[in-house]
């Protein structure tokens, strides 16, 4: 089984992040910085916040496919800025649900 990695930006927080984890210091101060606000969970990165849920961070491909299905929706309406941003919104609320009911997690 040959197992594809790819690098992307996201590659260098989850190595600091897991050099943190054996209790290395980081050198790099930028990058420092972005691992301050991210966490790992089972090979996967997460953006943290305050008062936000958790988010998670995805490559460029995954992101093109979320704004397209944002965009065009299920049925191929396109829709203006106001009902994207409800429908992001209502997106990252049943993420969190899903992740609090994921028997696994």
């Amino acid at each position: 089984m040959n197992i594809e990695v790819v690098e992307d930006w996201r590659t260098p927080i989850i190595g600091a992040l897991k050099a943190l984890a054996q209790e290395e210091i980081i050198s790099d101060k930028a990058l420092a910085k972005k691992v301050v606000c991210c966490i790992l969970i089972r090979e996967d990165l997460y953006k943290r916040g305050f008062i936000t849920p958790l988010l998670k961070c995805i490559g460029k491909e995954q992101a093109e496919y979320v704004m397209n299905k944002l965009h065009n929706g299920v049925c191929g309406m396109c829709c203006d800025h106001r009902t994207l941003a409800a429908r992001s919104s209502e997106l990252s609320t049943i993420g969190r649900l899903s992740v609090k009911i994921a028997p696994n997690m």
